[in-house]
């Protein structure tokens, strides 16, 4: 339930009666003349700045943590002839709502805007930090889509209905000249 200023003032009004030893019931409250009587509180108040937004209340909201996942850190080994590369990220990762889950680490290496999961690792409930490592090509996209490196969170098994948990992504800058999407090397 949202309480507002007038709901507010009301509540505060009849609060500090009961404070200082008034009966609700005499204490009363006007609204003003709108007509052309004397102006009220809000017409003297029309030139000055909006009060700000009285506190809101929160009666059936969400009181728990979210499972996430982000990425802590990405490191990349030399290329080898192929320009194939180790590439290990760090991730910390809180699974609260299923016992068992799978990290699962991808890139954009076939489109520029989809990600390709290229390995899986199973995790227990809980939080904690970790490392999941793959082989991979980098591409540079034209059109200065970026090159990423993406992780997700699932849980596991796969509820009747599937759906991600938490993700991150993060752009890559090749540790040295990658393969073009349309082949070679980048210049």
């Amino acid at each position: 339930m949202k309480i507002t200023r007038h709901m507010l003032g009301l509540l505060l009004a009849a609060g500090a009666g009961l404070w200082v030893g008034v009966p609700v019931a005499s204490a009363q409250f006007s609204t003003g003349s709108r007509g052309g009587g004397s102006p009220s509180l809000s017409d003297k108040d029309r030139d000055r700045p909006p009060a700000p937004d009285a506190p809101e209340t929160d009666s059936g909201g969400r009181h728990y943590v979210d499972d996430i996942v982000e990425i802590a850190g990405v490191k990349e080994q030399k290329p080898d002839a192929d320009g194939r590369r180790k590439v290990t990220v760090r991730l910390r990762y809180a699974l609260v709502h299923y016992a068992e889950g799978t990290l699962s680490l991808g890139f954009n290496l076939k489109s520029a805007t989809t990600f390709t999961r290229v390995t899986n690792l199973p995790v227990k409930a809980g939080t904690g930090e970790t490392e999941i490592s793959a082989s991979i090509v980098p591409v540079t996209w034209p059109d200065d889509h970026p090159f990423k490196v993406y992780v997700s969170l699932s849980a596991e098994p796969h509820p009747k209905q599937w759906s991600l948990l938490a993700d991150d992504s993060q752009v890559m800058k090749p540790a040295a000249a990658p393969v073009s999407a349309k082949g070679g090397e980048a210049k």
